[in-house]
């Protein structure tokens, strides 16, 4: 049984790297705002001894044997008791179970330069905006990796590619918002979110449907109306877009007039 808990942790622990190595494949393909993301996963060391037998005894019938027949000393004795507790039912063994509790994760981001920054650095240092930019960059690729397996949606992989988002972007300035859209799309994923009004103009400018609630005030009806916003209005909106246009556009256009 000892053997065959470790084999089965080894294979999952296998299967991690497999499939953050498929996620950053995808993720190497393109960049978000001048930066490209990756997912990692380091070994906690509070079950390195652990991962470490499971990863040998899975290695060789030979290196199991001597393991397993107790030819071994320091942290890799340790490790195999911990999972002889596990194997024998105790409570504070069980996480041991799971192999998930194995890993370190993190999100790593290098720009052109080869700078590297991390989601837990941006969280601890960023604003919210530049914090919340990595959690939708990693949702996309995580369900543009479930939905299409292979590369895109086409005849083989056919399907809604549907994702769900509320209060969507609610930190995010304008750039980070539509290009999100943008890498959203680019993957094959559609978007169908709730926004607030403030983000009307920025999404007007890359959504294909807005559909408004408005309540009544005493919030006894409701009327819902839809808009089809056309490219014309699109290229109007960015061009009057502050957030577009930025300082220096409005600069040229005074000195212009």
């Amino acid at each position: 049984m000892t053997e065959d808990l470790l084999t089965r942790l080894a294979d999952r622990f296998e299967r991690v790297h497999a499939r953050l190595a498929a996620l950053n494949e995808r993720l190497s393909a393109r960049s978000f705002t001048g930066q490209t993301y990756a997912f990692e996963a380091a070994v906690d060391r509070r079950y390195a001894a652990v991962h470490a037998l499971a990863t040998e005894t899975a290695r060789s019938p030979e290196a199991a044997q001597a393991l397993l027949a107790g030819e071994t000393e320091g942290p890799m004795a340790a490790a195999l008791e911990e999972i002889t507790a596990l194997i024998a039912g105790q409570e504070d063994a069980a996480r041991l179970a799971d192999y998930r509790n194995y890993f370190v994760y993190e999100i790593g981001m290098k720009d052109a330069a080869g700078n590297r920054t991390t989601m837990s650095a941006r969280a601890l240092r960023g604003s919210g905006g530049e914090a919340q930019a990595p959690f939708y960059v990693a949702i996309a690729a995580s369900l543009a990796s479930a939905y299409y397996p292979g590369d895109r949606p086409g005849d083989e992989n056919p399907g809604l590619g549907l994702c769900l988002l509320d209060e969507a972007f609610s930190k995010l300035d304008v750039r980070n918002s539509q290009a999100l859209v943008d890498l959203y799309r680019a993957w094959g994923l559609q978007l169908l979110i709730a926004a607030p009004e403030d983000k009307r103009t920025t999404l007007t400018e890359v959504m294909d449907t807005i559909v408004t609630v408005y309540k009544s005030p005493d919030l006894t009806s409701v009327r819902i109306e839809a808009e089809h916003p056309l490219e014309a209005a699109r290229r109007a909106l960015h061009a009057i877009n502050p957030e577009q246009v930025g300082v220096e556009g409005f600069r040229h256009s005074d000195a212009a007039e």
